[in-house]
């Protein structure tokens, strides 16, 4: 959106390393990106894009009507969510939000608390709502910010080209292109499973 690349690489990097934390890496992203004049018009040009990895519909569907709560703990933006998932109602949606002015202009942004070390805390709040024991939880995620939330979940899987350091956590890495290949796991190995209903 015409901002810094190459500071906006900077301030990932010392909030990755943990030199700042995520909190101030998403306020100074967000300022920069309100610096450069950012709209909202400009972030859906972007995120209107974007498509879902083939199968991700149908999986959420049938894990729904199979009695699984479907839940997103992110550090993406909730944009993403509205252009990539129209038809799809997500449980629970923990993610960044983007505040746009009356004239369209951004003003500011939500960070979620749930990111990072915190997405643990994101998985054990939800499944405390949901009346949900963490040996019958799931997780799946591709970045290094995954990394603490797969060592907590019960069945923890690091999806297509993962991050190495989830990798070398998850229970199961999974490369492939559409997503029915999480249907072995995901209906048969968190115990007791998650079954389809006829």
């Amino acid at each position: 959106c015409g901002s810094d690349l190459a500071r906006r690489k900077e301030v990932l990097k010392a909030a990755l390393s943990g030199e700042i934390s995520y909190a101030e890496w998403f306020a100074e992203d967000i300022d920069m990106l309100r610096k450069a004049g950012t709209t909202r018009s400009a972030v859906w040009d972007i995120v209107s894009e974007l498509r879902p990895t083939p199968g991700a519909e149908a999986l959420v569907h049938d894990l729904q009507v199979g009695g699984a709560k479907v839940v997103v703990i992110s550090g993406g933006i909730r944009c993403v969510i509205d252009a990539v998932f129209p038809r799809v109602h997500f449980d629970a949606v923990h993610i960044n939000r983007l505040i746009f002015g009356e004239d369209g202009r951004l003003r500011g942004g939500e960070a979620t608390p749930y990111d990072r070390e915190h997405k643990v805390e994101g998985l054990e709040a939800l499944a405390k709502r949901f009346g949900v024991a963490i040996e019958r939880t799931a997780f799946v995620g591709d970045g290094p910010n995954d990394i603490a939330v797969a060592r907590r979940a019960k069945l923890s899987v690091a999806w297509a080209k993962a991050d190495p350091g989830l990798i070398a956590v998850a229970d199961e890495h999974v490369d492939a292109v559409h997503l029915d290949a999480l249907r072995p796991l995901l209906f048969g190995a968190v115990e007791p499973a998650f079954k389809p209903k006829k």
